[in-house]
């Protein structure tokens, strides 16, 4: 009996065992798999992660919209101070282009198109090498006289300088071309070869009054004179001189607006250029962007 059962006790510890040596193997490899599968998912998601595009809250853009409809083809009833301009010279390249000569004797020589000097006054912004001549186009030539325009935009003025109902006769800048400027521009003796004409009363087909005709020595162009002497030329589209860029003029790929002497759309309203040479006729008349190109008659008589 002791030795039968000393044999079981034999086979049981021999089985336990055999039993013992299995399960490490079973439990080692079910958690090998386990962090393999661990490290496998950890590692596809930081992929995931960096080949992802990233999204970020990026700030709101902010675009300075310019309603264009206060400017072509009418433009603002109020007038606005610019924000500050370049003050370079015109771009030769963009104008159009005309020969210069000497006022030549006798005057018939002149033709329309050409472009003479005459008087000085401030262009190029810089006070400290004097005026610079002024360039004029003729328009038309009679007897000893000639009708001529300024070549650029000389200065930034508004037709009058309150909103109010008015026609050249009585606007501010018809004083002030026949005052300050014509007293800026010229000697004495070039203003005597500058004659006083009778300057006819214009405006738009919409006005119903023009004002009365004016005694002028210097004026503006009339609306219904462009359709006269500039036919077939490039001379309504206009550069402005550095030194009316530095008085605020509104200044579009090189060119600006100016004034036409005639009565608007209404008598708060006078007619323009805009940049692109194209007449308007609804810029109030104390817009602050707007240039002046004078004309007048020069006489050459002895």
């Amino acid at each position: 009996m002791d030795k039968v059962i000393s044999v079981l006790m034999i086979f049981v510890i021999m089985f336990a065992f055999a039993g013992c040596s299995e399960d490490p193997k079973k439990s080692n490899n079910t958690v090998s798999t386990t962090v393999g599968t661990q490290k496998t998912n950890e590692t596809s998601t930081a992929e995931s992660t960096l080949n992802s595009p990233t999204v970020t809250s990026e700030p709101e853009e902010t675009i300075d919209i310019v309603a264009t409809s206060s400017l072509y083809p009418e433009i603002s009833n109020q007038p606005t101070m610019s924000a500050t301009q370049e003050t370079s010279a015109p771009v030769a390249t963009s104008k159009p282009m005309h020969t210069r000569k000497p006022i030549p004797t006798p005057i018939s020589y002149l033709k329309a198109g050409d472009v003479i000097a005459f008087g000085k006054y401030e262009q190029d912004n810089n006070a400290s090498n004097g005026k610079e001549d002024i360039e004029w186009i003729v328009l038309t030539q009679r007897h000893n006289q000639v009708l001529v325009m300024s070549k650029y935009i000389l200065d930034c003025q508004p037709y009058n300088t309150s909103y109010t109902s008015v026609t050249w006769e009585n606007c501010t800048l018809r004083s002030w071309l026949n005052s300050t400027f014509i007293d800026n521009a010229f000697s004495s003796e070039e203003k005597s070869k500058i004659p006083t004409v009778m300057v006819e009363a214009d405006g738009s087909v919409l006005a119903d009054d023009f004002g009365n005709d004016t005694q002028d020595k210097v004026f503006l162009l009339g609306i219904s004179e462009c359709s006269f002497y500039c036919v077939g030329s490039n001379i309504l589209q206009c550069a402005p001189t550095a030194y009316s860029e530095s008085q605020g003029i509104l200044v579009s790929d090189g060119f600006s607006y100016w004034w036409f002497r005639s009565v608007g759309y209404d008598s708060f309203h006078a007619c323009y250029v805009d940049t692109v040479g194209e007449p308007g006729s609804g810029a109030a008349v104390n817009h602050l962007l707007i240039g002046v190109r004078p004309a007048l008659w020069i006489d050459l008589s002895e």
